[in-house]
């Protein structure tokens, strides 16, 4: 039965998420939130003016996906810990890790992860990720327990990629491709998952398809995020059906 969360519920102690607010505000300070979002802004939009224009920019379609955002720590620590269950050795991705708050936030809230990873598809934010991990890890120990990937994702998750076994995955996906709120393309790469696998995404939901892979909705949780306008609603998904070969 599927049930609907209050972010409230989270068992995490404010403790551990202010902990790792710190942790990120040290990494990745909230003062250089400009310089990463203009990143984001030049791999979506290009070197020119850099104006969303609906249509085609420079001949190409603009990519969704590309949008530069920073999730709201709380309403993500309580998807996450959803998804967890109490699992304690586990693998958790972030896709889309921009320059790696999420995954040092993990990281931060769960050390009995066996592993906290981001995968990235731009090169500079990726860049970002290494260089803060290099430069802060004495000061952030949580760090050391981060590793960073810049690619596609629907390579990393394969089996024998270097993700691939992933037991957590968070996508902040809300400009991603879909049609409605559910999701195409990353539907697609999370069918071919694990059977088991907890699969969180913000305000598009997976979809399934008959007889090639299938999605279980475990749970929604609405909490705030100021990037769309207040709030966001996040869906923490289970592979049942995988077409994993």
């Amino acid at each position: 039965m599927l049930l609907t969360t209050s972010i409230s519920q989270c068992l995490v102690a404010p403790s551990a998420v202010s902990a790792a607010q710190a942790a990120v505000e040290r990494a990745f300070p909230s003062t250089d939130f400009g310089e990463r979002l203009l990143i984001g802004r030049r791999a979506q939009l290009g070197d020119g003016d850099m104006i969303y224009r609906p249509g085609l920019i420079g001949g190409d379609a603009v990519d969704s996906s590309l949008t530069y955002g920073e999730y709201d720590l709380d309403h993500f620590c309580a998807l996450v810990d959803r998804a967890l269950d109490g699992k304690a050795d586990a693998t958790f991705v972030d896709v889309g890790s921009g320059v790696g708050r999420l995954v040092l936030a993990a990281a931060e809230i769960w050390p009995q992860l066996t592993r906290c990873a981001g995968i990235e598809r731009v090169s500079e934010l990726h860049r970002v990720a290494v260089e803060a991990t290099e430069r802060h890890r004495d000061a952030v120990p949580a760090l050391a327990r981060c590793s960073f990937f810049c690619g596609d994702a629907a390579e990393a998750l394969t089996p024998g990629g270097p993700l691939g076994d992933a037991d957590v995955l968070f996508a902040y996906s809300s400009t991603w491709p879909a049609q409605g709120d559910l999701l195409t393309d990353f539907s697609a790469v999370c069918g071919r998952l694990r059977v088991g696998t907890r699969v969180v995404t913000t305000d598009r939901r997976l979809c399934s398809v008959e007889g090639a892979w299938q999605f279980e909705l475990l749970d929604t949780i609405t909490g705030p995020n100021r990037e769309t306008g207040g709030e966001s609603i996040g869906f923490v998904h289970e592979v049942t059906q995988s077409a994993r070969h």
